[in-house]
Order: structure tokens, then C-alpha cells, then sequence
């Protein structure tokens, strides 16, 4: 049985000696935990328990007599049987019980501190193995970067999901609950139980030789810097991906099947809280994969940094998508305007740079490569808008929302900015015969004559706004 395992079995009983122990006076508690000891030792040492077959039928009786009767003499007998029975059973210089008695008392007190050698014995036998390999633990500075980014990135990603944050928030009101019962007793009582279940899985009296690590076994060679990078591109994506898993699992949640958002978070708050800090961390994320996976980059050459980062991307647009969600969803209840088209465009372009990176790190292109084909998206997008009547199209949506009873108002003075796009969709305002006609048709005289002040200037002259005046 590894170090490894032996530490997350002593986690697992000492929440149960917590659960089943910590009372004024367990009996059935008691019961289940030296059960559940029992079958652990069981399968722990296997056939060699067998030599003490009689002492294991009497310990069982004692174990199971717990949930009868509480008996402090009982218990006594229950857990100095259990060093005995391991002597007897596992040391072969043990030939009677009376000497097994004695071994296993001395074993058991040695066998409280094998945690601790064990985990000094692992960290040397690690750094022989590191030194045979020409390798080098790490210095703290390799790990400073992806603590950093992920950071940066739940700086951005939690404030932006209400959902997440009032996840996060009783999360921590739990621990803080949890930490309240907490005291110094409490603490000794894990310690001490954690120690003796160690001891029992770890069972004998040999202390084996650690072998030092010689200065012959240490290596001058400085730390590999590629080595280092990758590192901490391990660590950045393992880390990226894990909080982008809770990011996008409240989206799919809350935004996709429409589940009942918490108590004390509306769909408008959760719609519009955020959604240009997670335009910032989508575009910041793309950043920082081209950064990681450089033509030259050891992580590049790497199958498991790839698939992190193949991840990483996938969540991205994941993210992305929640973002346009949000986004959608604010629109419905306020209106479209530029920056809010902006947005949309905006997100597009990142997404379009993320299939790039796809492509990228799949033919591992350099970084021209993105740079050139970015550049020609953004130029053939931004030539598109150039050319489109975006001020017109916003105020025919916002209109036609207000005709079809989809939204309870519009902005008049905002469509008035909207310049001569706007003046189509408020001459259809002015048609209509309640308060908002009226101030429409204000508006539109407004407007019109400020643009027909324009066209008559050759220098101002444009077919859009010829085309958009009203006939005289």
C-alpha cells in the first residue's frame, strides 16, 4: 500500500471517527468505526491476519459488543487487542501473545509517527530520483505565473456570474460555519485518531534505512527553463479549465435550461452583471494560449498541455456563447444601441480568433499566422459595418419591438443621436396616436431638419441621407 493511499484512508477515518466518536459515550459509533477498521485491516493484510484467528474472533465479539453495552473497560481491551493482534500476526519473532502484547505496544507508539517518516522518506527518495533523471525541483518563481493568471482570470469570471459568486459566497459561509465548532481539542482528536489508523496501515517494528542524497547525486546543471515554462502551463490551463468548468456550469444552468436562479439574484442583474468582463476574459484568454503555445514553445511538443489548451478553448467559446446569452437577454428588456452592437461584433471577432488558434496550434503556424488572418477578419468585418446602415438598423429594432408589445417604451432622444439611419423608424413613430407620437414627431422635425442642413452642405452630401429624408 502506497504513502499516497494510506493518507486518503486516514482522511476517511478520521471524518468517521468524527461522525462516530466524537459523542459523550459511542456504542454503536464505536461499533461501526472498529467494523470498518476491521475490514480495512482485512484487506490491508489479507491472509497473514489468519495466524491469529482465535484473537481476531475475540476482537470482533468486543467490536460488535460495543453497540450493546458501553463499557470504558471495553474499549480499552478493544484498541490494545488491535496492536497486539498486528504484532502477533505480522512479526515473525512474536511467538506467544505475552510477547506480542509488549511488541506491538513499543511497534504502536513508533508506528504514531510513520506518517511523517514516510512523508521525509518520500521527498528524499524524490529527489534522488529527480538528480538520477538530470532534474530539479521546480523554484517557487515557476509557480508564481499560473497562480497569477488564475488569479486575474477568477477576478473576471466570479464578480461576472451573480450565480457563481452566491455559490462561492455560501461556500465560505459554510467553512466559516464549520470553523466556528472548530477548536483545539477538536484538532488533537483528529491528530491522535488520524496517527493510530496510520500506524495500524503501516504496521512494523524495522525502521528501514534512508538513504541521503549525496552532493555526488546532486547535479550542477541549472533548471531546465523549457522544463520550467511547461510547467506552468500545466498548471495555468489545469487551473483555467477547473474554474471555467463552474463558470460555464452555472451558464448552462441558469442561462440555457432556464433553472430557478438562486434567492436574491433577478435574470436582468444575472444577464447584464458582467458581460464586458467576460468579453475581457475570453480575449484575455486567447492571449494567453498564443503566449503558452509559441511556434518554439515547449508546450507546443506536449499531448497533455494540447488537450488542456484544446479545453480551454472550448470552454472559451462556451463562455462566449453565455456571454452572447446575457447579452440577448439585457437587449430584450433595454434596447439595442452601438455599444451593445459593438459588443456583438466585437465577440465575433474573438471567436473567429480562437478558430485561428485551433488552426494554429493544429498545423503549428507561427505567430504571423494569426496576426495576418486576424488582421484581414477585423479589416473585412470592419469594412462590412462601414457599409451597413447600423444606426438605421437599431432603430428599426428598437421600433418594431415597441409595435409588436415586446417592450414597454423606446429612447426617443437616443434615436434622435442615431442620425439619418434613425429617420424611417421615426416617421413610423409618429403615426401612432398616444403620447409617444407626439413626442416622435417633435423628435423627427428635430432631426430632419438637422440633416437637411447637412445635405445642403456639398461637402456633407451622402445617398444614405439623401435616401433617408422625408420628401418635402
Amino acid at each position: 500500500m502506497g504513502w499516497l493511499l494510506r493518507v486518503c484512508l486516514v482522511f476517511v477515518f478520521v471524518i468517521l471517527s468524527d461522525v462516530l466518536l466524537r459523542t459523550e459515550a459511542p456504542g454503536l459509533g464505536l461499533a461501526i468505526f472498529a467494523l470498518a477498521l476491521a475490514a480495512t485491516m482485512a484487506l490491508r493484510y489479507r491472509v497473514q491476519l489468519l495466524r491469529a484467528g482465535a484473537w481476531n474472533a475475540m476482537w470482533l465479539v468486543l467490536a460488535a459488543g460495543s453497540a450493546f453495552d458501553e463499557s470504558v473497560l471495553g474499549k480499552t481491551l478493544l484498541f490494545a487487542l488491535a496492536w497486539g493482534i498486528l504484532a502477533y500476526t505480522l512479526l515473525p519473532e512474536c511467538d506467544s501473545v505475552f510477547t506480542a502484547f509488549i511488541q506491538g505496544t513499543s511497534s504502536g507508539l513508533r508506528s504514531l509517527g510513520a506518517g511523517m517518516a514516510d512523508a521525509q522518506r518520500s521527498t528524499r527518495v524524490n529527489e534522488r530520483q529527480l538528480a538520477r533523471r538530470n532534474l530539479h525541483r521546480m523554484p517557487l518563481s515557476v509557480y508564481f505565473v499560473p497562480l497569477a493568471l488564475i488569479g486575474v482570470f477568477a477576478f473576471l469570471l466570479v464578480p461576472a456570474n451573480l450565480a457563481l459568486a452566491k455559490w462561492l459566497n455560501l461556500a465560505f459561509e459554510s467553512i466559516l460555519r464549520f470553523l466556528a465548532d472548530y477548536n483545539v481539542s477538536r484538532f488533537l482528536f483528529w491528530l491522535t485518531s488520524g496517527c493510530v489508523v496510520y500506524g495500524m496501515l503501516r504496521f512494523r517494528t524495522s525502521r528501514r534505512k534512508i538513504t541521503p542524497v549525496t552532493p555526488a547525486d546532486r547535479l550542477a546543471v541549472p533548471v531546465n527553463e523549457q522544463a520550467m515554462e511547461l510547467r506552468a502551463c500545466l498548471l495555468t490551463f489545469a487551473g483555467l479549465n477547473a474554474l471555467y468548468v463552474l463558470s460555464n456550469l452555472s451558464d448552462i444552468l441558469y442561462l440555457w435550461l432556464n433553472v430557478a436562479l438562486p434567492a436574491g439574484v433577478t435574470y436582468a442583474e444575472y444577464a447584464h452583471q458582467g458581460s464586458y468582463r467576460l468579453i475581457v476574459a475570453v480575449a484575455l484568454a486567447a492571449l494567453t494560449v498564443t503566449v503558452f503555445f509559441r511556434l518554439n514553445a515547449p508546450s507546443l511538443n506536449n499531448r497533455t498541455t494540447r488537450l488542456l489548451a484544446y479545453l480551454f478553448i472550448t470552454q472559451n467559446l462556451l463562455v462566449l456563447a453565455g456571454a452572447c446569452r446575457r447579452l440577448g437577454l439585457y437587449i430584450d428588456v433595454y434596447g439595442l444601441t452601438r455599444f451593445r452592437v459593438a459588443a456583438f461584433l466585437w465577440m465575433l471577432l474573438v471567436a473567429i480568433g480562437f478558430v485561428l488558434i485551433v488552426i494554429k496550434l493544429a498545423r503549428r503556424r507561427p505567430l504571423d499566422f494569426l496576426l495576418r488572418w486576424n488582421t484581414v477578419a477585423t479589416v473585412l468585418l470592419l469594412s462590412v459595418v462601414a457599409l451597413t446602415d447600423i444606426d438605421g438598423a437599431i432603430a428599426n429594432w428598437n421600433v418594431a419591438r415597441l409595435e409588436a408589445g415586446e417592450s414597454g417604451a423606446v429612447d426617443l432622444l437616443y434615436l434622435r443621436e442615431l442620425g439619418a439611419g434613425a429617420l424611417p423608424a421615426l416617421q413610423r413613430l409618429s403615426l401612432r396616436p398616444d403620447e409617444t407620437g407626439t413626442n416622435a414627431t417633435k423628435v423627427l422635425a428635430l432631426r430632419t431638419m438637422e440633416e437637411r442642413q447637412l445635405q445642403n452642405r456639398w461637402q456633407s452630401w451622402t445617398w444614405r441621407r439623401k435616401m433617408s429624408l422625408p420628401s418635402q
